[in-house]
This record gives structure tokens, sequence and C-alpha cells, in this order.
């Protein structure tokens, strides 16, 4: 289980290979929930559960 930080660091890790875009469509994530917690560094427990399982469901 990543923790929220854990989470921030590993979208912001992402970002740097894939741009925005790419990263929507591959973790079916919309573009203003990915771009929000890229710009304010937070993300909810219950998110940070959905972008773990979303990363590994789409081999990131």
């Amino acid at each position: 289980m990543m923790s929220e930080k854990e989470a921030i660091a590993k979208l912001r890790q992402l970002k740097g290979k894939y741009t925005l875009h790419e990263l929507v469509t591959r973790l079916d994530i919309q573009q203003t929930t990915l771009h929000r917690w890229l710009q304010t560094g937070k993300i909810s427990k219950n998110m940070a559960d959905l972008l773990e399982r979303k990363i590994k469901e789409a081999g990131l």
C-alpha cells in the first residue's frame, strides 16, 4: 500500500516519462484530477490506493 507522498512522487516520476494526455489514457483517470494532484501535491488515502491499483493495471 502506497502512502500519499509515495503516490505523488510516483505520479511525478511518470509525468517525467509521459505527457499528461498519455497518463490520462493509460491510467483512466480524468485530466483535471491528475493535474490537481500534480499541482497541489496532495492526494487522499483512497485516491492513493486507486492510483496504485491503476498504475499496476497499466503496467507502469
